[in-house]
């Protein structure tokens, strides 16, 4: 990222205005002391005011308008998320629109298909170029847009079941998409589609050996091109080479640390790194590319890293952390440090 971005991400960080954290000497951090802290939380993104500064007209205006209320959400259900080069998107399924939040401009740019709305936006991913992917569930279909939201491509109509998450190569040349049939269909499988829309590959079927799936609900492209998927009705997490080959899978259901209940988003960083959020332990685990438990953060509340039905989850190239918080209707962010 450029200096001039990352410097406005940070004031973009530092105008949030919705439930600040407490004051406090530090901000929030994991672990904590007295062992060095791996991240730390920045703030969280739930309304326009927290992308630009309310002026003081804007504050009269709504004292008008809403009373002590505040700000409204800009959220009613966000779903998945992607960020990079200073931007985050957010699907929302209640809604039924996609942002992009543009950290450096501070403003929300909505995307919703024009004269062709979407039935059911679901997963969002950005491949090396900046286009915008994005799932339509309602439809069928895969919809790609230009870095801010303008005209699209539609892949797939016709030929998809029920998608639900989609993850770009660097290139965009392979396109992944979940597509679950029904819970009695053995038609669980992830398709790659060319740039064309083109379909060149099919992996999975129902079940629970290697390369099985059974409902999985999220899919990333990895640094090195390893494609992970989050098999939620299993509850592990594969990784594939490019051409399919399964390499190995970690996770069991469970209520230990690095365990899985009910997982639901899936992010994984330049380093490798995997994170899942879930559900039932109200947190998000971050793995190692082995699988091992690196951290495990969050819980039931409110308060600063703890979530209400966490779901999407991104990791940007500037190493900040975006959790979606359906509850809250709201982003958590946060910023990882290096060892």
């Amino acid at each position: 990222m450029h200096v001039p971005v990352l410097a406005a991400l940070c004031l973009v960080l530092a105008a949030c205005a919705v439930r600040p954290p407490p004051p406090v000497s530090e901000p929030p951090r994991w672990p904590p002391p007295p062992d060095p802290a791996r991240l730390v939380f920045r703030a969280w993104l739930a309304t326009l005011d927290d992308l630009r500064p309310a002026t003081a007209l804007d504050r009269w205006a709504r004292r008008l308008d809403r009373g002590a209320r505040g700000a409204p959400p800009l959220f009613l259900k966000p779903y998945d998320l992607a960020a990079a080069q200073g931007r985050v998107v957010v699907s929302d399924t209640a809604a039924g629109r996609v942002f992009i939040l543009d950290l450096a401009g501070r403003r929300a740019i909505p995307v919703d298909g024009g004269s062709e709305p979407f039935a059911r936006p679901l997963g969002v991913a950005l491949d090396g170029r900046g286009r915008l992917y994005v799932v339509d569930g309602g439809r069928g279909e895969v919809r790609v847009f230009d870095p801010w939201g303008h005209g699209f491509l539609r892949l797939g109509a016709g030929r998809l079941l029920r998608p639900r998450d989609v993850a770009v190569s660097a290139d965009g040349e392979r396109i992944y998409v979940l597509d679950v049939a029904g819970p009695g269909d053995p038609r669980h499988r992830l398709v790659v589609l060319n740039a064309a829309g083109r379909q060149v590959d099919e992996w999975g079927g129902r079940g629970r050996a290697p390369g099985q799936f059974n409902l999985p609900n999220q899919v990333a492209v990895g640094p090195d091109g390893e494609v992970v998927v989050l098999d939620a009705g299993n509850f592990r997490v594969q990784v594939f080479a490019p051409d399919g080959t399964p390499l190995r899978r970690f996770g069991q259901i469970g209520r230990a640390p690095g365990d899985l209940a009910r997982p639901r988003g899936l992010a994984v960083d330049g380093d490798g790194r995997i994170y899942v959020t879930d559900a039932a332990f109200q947190n998000f685990q971050i793995f190692d590319t082995r699988g091992r438990l690196l951290l495990a953060v969050g819980g039931a509340g409110e308060a600063p890293g703890r979530f209400g039905l966490p779901a999407g989850i991104a990791v940007d190239e500037s190493n900040h952390l975006f959790v979606a918080d359906q509850l809250h209707r709201r982003l958590s962010v946060f910023r990882l440090l290096p060892p």
